[in-house]
Order: C-alpha cells, then sequence, then structure tokens
C-alpha cells in the first residue's frame, strides 16, 4: 500500500512565468527555540517547522473537519563576510547525495512496513508535496554576503495507516504516544556550481489531537471582519495580497509534550495558513508571515508582547501564561491566473502532558483568495516542414496588454523586498540539437531592459548561465532556456510592453526525410 501519489508527469511547453527570485526577512525566535540547521561552507539552511502534526483523534469517524497540511519554512543564508554565492536553488523533498540535485524535489523520504511503539504500520508512507516538482525546487538567485532568504513549502501528511489488513490512524492504536508514526523531510540549498551545498532534515509526528471549541480563529482588520488588504480578494498576477490579520485565540498553552528531549515540557504553539489539500502554490504562493504574539501571564507578572517576521512554530513560552492570542499577518504573491485557492488557517497548542489541540472552528469562514487571468500574451513561431541538415528558427513574441499595470513588480512589504520577475521558457524538442550562442542572439529586448538567460541540460534538474554549446535534447535530459527580464515589463502605451525571444536548433538525418516541427505554443503562468 503506498499512501502518496506521484507528482504530475512533466509537460513540456513554452510558459510565460511569474518567478520568485529573492525573499528576505529576519526571523524571531523565541528564547529556547532549536529549529533544524545545518551548515555547508558558506551556505546554511534551518528549518522552521513544529515537531508535531494534527491528526483527528476521532480519524476514523469524523466528527470534526480537520487539518492535514503542514506549512514549513526554510531559511537559506549566506554566511560569508564578503562574498556572495551565485545562482542558489533551494529544494526540499528527499535528499540522497545523489544525481544532478542531489536528491529528489517534490519526492519525501519513504518508511515501509515500519515497527513502532511494536505496532507494523503495513505499507509505504510519506510526504506528498502540494505543487510537485517543479514547486519543490526554487530558484533564489543570488545571495550576497550576509543575506538570508525564506522559502515556504506545503505538503499533505497521511492521516490513515494499515495495521493487520485494517485502516486504523497514523497515531497508532493507543492514545498513548510511543506508536505515532513519524515521518522526514529534507531541505537543501545548491549555489556556485554545485561547489557551495547544505542540507537539513526534520522529523515529524502525527499525533492524536482533539478538537477545542475554546480555540478560535477570526479575522481582525478595519473595517471589522474584512479578512484582506484589498477591497475585494481577487488580484493581478505579480501582485501580494494580505490578509488583515488573522486572529489566534490560542488559550492556555499547557505543557505539551517534550520534543527537544531536555526534560521539560515544550509548552509551544505552531499557527498555520492552511489545512486544506487543494491549496495550490502555483495559483498563489505564500512568501511572507509577521505578527504578534500577546502571553497573559498569572500572578500579576506583566504581558509578554512577541513580535516575529518568517515564523509559524513557537516554543518555551512562559508556563505561567493564562491566555496567549496571535495576531498573524500572511502575505500571499500571485503567480498564476484566473485561479482561487482556499485559506484555511488553524493551530496547534500544547495541552497537558503529552497532549497537544487544535481549534474547533477550523475550516469556518474564511474566504478563498482568486487572481485574474494574465495580461500577457504569448505566441511561438516555428517551421512547420524542414529538410534535413536545415537550422530552425523559433520566434516568441510577448506582449504586456494591461493599461493599468507593469510586470514584473517590485513590492515593499513587512517580509522584505519580494521580488517577481518575468520569465520565458521553452524546451528544445527531443532529437534536436540546441544551436550554441543562439538563445542570445536575435533577441528583442524592450527599450531600458535585459535579460539575463538560464539553460538547463537535464530536463530542468539543474540551470546555468553560461551556453552549453550544441547540445542534443533528449528524453530526460531535454535542453530548457529560459529568459528572464532583469527590469519590469511595461503597461501598454509606454512603447516597453513588448519583445521577442529567439533561439535555433538543427536535426541531422541520414535518410534524406524531412522533419515536421508544426506543434503549437502553450502559454501559461506558474
Amino acid at each position: 500500500m503506498k499512501w502518496y501519489t506521484n507528482p504530475m508527469d512533466k509537460v513540456f511547453k513554452v510558459l510565460v512565468i511569474i518567478s520568485l527570485i529573492g525573499l528576505q526577512g529576519l526571523l524571531t525566535a523565541l528564547p529556547g527555540a532549536q529549529p533544524v540547521e545545518a551548515s555547508g561552507g558558506t551556505l546554511t539552511v534551518e528549518i522552521v517547522a513544529a515537531p508535531n502534526l494534527v491528526v483527528d483523534s476521532n480519524a476514523l469517524s469524523p466528527s470534526t473537519y480537520a487539518p492535514k497540511v503542514a506549512t514549513v519554512i526554510g531559511k537559506i543564508c549566506n554566511t560569508h563576510a564578503t562574498d556572495s554565492v551565485d545562482n542558489v536553488t533551494a529544494y526540499i523533498g528527499d535528499y540522497t547525495g545523489a544525481g544532478a540535485v542531489l536528491g529528489t524535489p517534490g519526492n519525501y523520504p519513504e518508511r515501509t512496513d515500519a515497527t513502532i511503539g511494536g505496532l507494523l504500520y503495513e505499507g509505504t508512507y510519506a510526504f506528498e508535496h502540494l505543487g510537485g516538482a517543479a514547486d519543490a525546487a526554487r530558484f533564489v538567485g543570488d545571495l550576497a554576503a550576509g543575506d538570508c532568504v525564506y522559502q515556504y513549502w506545503a505538503f499533505e501528511y497521511p492521516h490513515y495507516a494499515v495495521n493487520s489488513g485494517v485502516t486504523i490512524p497514523t497515531w497508532g492504536k493507543s492514545v498513548k504516544a510511543d506508536d505515532d508514526l513519524s515521518l522526514d523531510f529534507d531541505i537543501w540549498a545548491m549555489g556556485d556550481g554545485g561547489t557551495a551545498m547544505v542540507n537539513a532534515t526534520h522529523t515529524a509526528t502525527m499525533r492524536n489531537e482533539i478538537s477545542a471549541m475554546a480555540n478560535k480563529i477570526k479575522p481582525n482588520g478595519n473595517p471589522a471582519g474584512q479578512w484582506f488588504n484589498t477591497d475585494t480578494s481577487t488580484v493581478n498576477v505579480g501582485e501580494t495580497i494580505t490578509t488583515n490579520g488573522i486572529l489566534y485565540r490560542l488559550g492556555n498553552i499547557n505543557k505539551g509534550f517534550d520534543n527537544d528531549n531536555d526534560g521539560v515540557p515544550d509548552y509551544n504553539a505552531w499557527v498555520q495558513p492552511f489545512g486544506d489539500p487543494s491549496y495550490d502554490p502555483s495559483c498563489f504562493r505564500l512568501v511572507g508571515v509577521t505578527g504578534v504574539l500577546t502571553v497573559t501571564r498569572s500572578a500579576g507578572n506583566p504581558d509578554m508582547i512577541i513580535p516575529f517576521e518568517n515564523n509559524l512554530y513557537f516554543t518555551n513560552l512562559p508556563p505561567d501564561n493564562t491566555d496567549v492570542r496571535g495576531e498573524v499577518f500572511y502575505e500571499f504573491l500571485a503567480l498564476g491566473g484566473a485561479c482561487t485557492i482556499p485559506v484555511s488557517p488553524y493551530q496547534e497548542v500544547a495541552s497537558g502532558s503529552d497532549n497537544e489541540k487544535f481549534n474547533g472552528d477550523y475550516g469556518a469562514g474564511v474566504p478563498g483568495i482568486m487572481s485574474y487571468a494574465p495580461k500577457v500574451t504569448l505566441n511561438k513561431i516555428a517551421p512547420g516542414v524542414q529538410a534535413e541538415n536545415t537550422t530552425f528558427t523559433y520566434q516568441i513574441p510577448f506582449t504586456n496588454t494591461s493599461t493599468t499595470s507593469d510586470l514584473g513588480l517590485v513590492l515593499s512589504s513587512g517580509s522584505g523586498n519580494v521580488t517577481t520577475s518575468l520569465m520565458i521558457s521553452d524546451t528544445v524538442p527531443v532529437g534536436l540539437t540546441y544551436v550554441a550562442g543562439s538563445a542570445a542572439a536575435g533577441n528583442t529586448i524592450p527599450s531600458g531592459n535585459s535579460f539575463t538567460i538560464r539553460y538547463s541540460t537535464d530536463g530542468g534538474q539543474t540551470y546555468s548561465t553560461s551556453d552549453p554549446g550544441n547540445q542534443l535534447s533528449t528524453a530526460g535530459s531535454e535542453v530548457i532556456l529560459q529568459w528572464w527580464l532583469d527590469n519590469l515589463l511595461e503597461k501598454h502605451g509606454s512603447g516597453k510592453n513588448m519583445g521577442e525571444v529567439t533561439f535555433q536548433d538543427r536535426k541531422e538525418r541520414a535518410d534524406g526525410s524531412v522533419l515536421g516541427l508544426g506543434q503549437p505554443a502553450e502559454a501559461g503562468l506558474a
């Protein structure tokens, strides 16, 4: 039995892509918080995530609608005093140390027929990434000395397992914690052509948790009850939308598990933006989190005010707390359109010795957010039939038809600068040879703009800014070309709203036949 499904097969097409190329902020961790961290040369990676995942105590006959998704953070930093690390890519999945990217982005470590606390979990279990392999690999760009970036990823985790041919919850057969299923995930980063690399592993355990009606979620904001910082919940591709402060009534946070094995309960809490696995990060990507925790204390002690940024997990809260409230602002970047995602926030808090709970109103009252269809048009001009030993020239014109919005915005936000860049991508058909230098020749660049070109010769697993020379595109090792605009693609009427990229390839056939290349181009946003 295999709980998860494989990621979608790759579909090679011409894409106009809004890509997140930078996300900066400051992680504010509570004293005593111990995120998973690793160092490799000047690169470091830190995993910010809770150790436990919510599985309803009534999972087999649910009386409540329980969350099934966890959102985790990877913090990638360049610790060098003076030197940058270039062309950094961050990954989540299973780090194996082998292959072009040293692992399998989007495919997580598996556990098969594991025995935990004397209980056999029959079959294979793993986390399932939301967004597939394409979302699991994030091109970060260049990291200057001392810079950090934050990437938010989401995965679905299993609620059900099999023992002796019978379905059981993933917290096992006992309410005690010793037979709960645990799974791992890895986050790693590579830069400078693979010479800089670092990885870290985090373990999360499925726990038996009750829903508590005393724990609730509701919007803040002005006007009261308005969930988002825009007049509507619909925005354009390339724009951000931020919640007006989701109010987490965390209540009294009491003991919990000793997750860090220091002999003391952790007094912890986790705030989450999504619990519904229908969330699609290619539509809206979470790019920033800010907020504040207000901790009310007993014995006349003053309230503790804890501001935070790029953090979702809090531990070692004061044991004398009597009530904790969190006001959390989630910032989403529209990557695709027209599309919509559910926003289904939830909380998980310590609730007694070796016990945690989640909010009883999970899934109620939060509207989805939507994006408009993109305003960039794209065409592809290719020869329909060509003879052998002929060079084929492809032309890809693009135009921003919007009269109100530039494309490729640099937005100032609470999480730092969020930069989006227009990117055009195409794949050299299998069996054809990319002609050296052709991706950089013959392009029409909008006035005042420029391109950065990235090349892949392994089907998109890795990219380089160096032209690969004459390169045959083969199944599994397709040649992929990407043109990234370095500045805004301005709106219609500016005279700077259009351009064209080109490249060439060849097919040499000894039998004297001709080759048809009349495939239509496809356009999309991701």
